[in-house]
């Protein structure tokens, strides 16, 4: 006997079995379409998928949409996105104008570093420098004073909770979402 084997989830065949060419051991027989002679010579080593109908097909058929495993893919993107912004730099006015800050984790650990030794700074003088990027594009280490430094903190935490509180907004659209239209609506914004 003659199969083609096929994925359950993109429905593409996969594997082709001839047993009487064969001894094998065969998949889970919902897996597998029985083939004639003549079907297994027009389609074996080709692309094929399998239709709703068990029917091999030489064109990717509409696989039926199943909205729990379309809310859990929507919220891997969200996730993956909210990650992407919050490491992805933020913006602050502290120097008097606006600067970006990188985000990436040791930035965020330096920048940590930076604003704890200003909340003990011994002296009205104290200054540090923190790299960050000019309007015209011009990254730099720049002299910050314990104020500046702080305000530069606070923005960084104020850019983190806006992604978080985005995230928390979209996850529960999507959790509440009853149609597919409704969970692909729920999308990160893009800049």
């Amino acid at each position: 006997m003659r199969y083609a084997y096929f994925d359950p989830i993109t429905r593409e065949v996969i594997g082709w079995f001839d047993t009487e060419a064969l001894d094998c051991i065969l998949p889970d027989a919902d897996l597998l379409i029985p083939l004639t002679r003549d079907a297994w010579e027009a389609n074996a080593h080709e692309p094929r998928w399998v239709d709703e109908n068990h029917v091999l097909s030489n064109a990717l058929p509409v696989v039926p949409v199943n909205l729990d495993q379309i809310k859990a893919n929507k919220l891997v993107e969200i996730s993956s996105a909210c990650a992407a912004a919050i490491v992805g730099g933020f913006i602050s006015s502290a120097l008097g104008e606006p600067h970006t800050y990188p985000s990436q984790a040791t930035d965020q650990s330096n920048l940590m570093a930076a604003v704890l030794s200003s909340l003990s700074a011994p002296a009205k003088n104290w200054e540090t420098p923190v790299w960050c990027v000019d309007a015209k594009d011009e990254g730099a280490y720049r002299l910050h004073t314990a104020a500046q430094v702080q305000a530069v903190g606070n923005d960084s935490l104020t850019a983190r909770n806006a992604a978080l509180t985005r995230k928390a907004v979209l996850e529960d659209r999507i959790r509440q979402a009853v149609i597919v239209e409704q969970v692909q609506s729920s999308s990160w914004p893009t800049k």
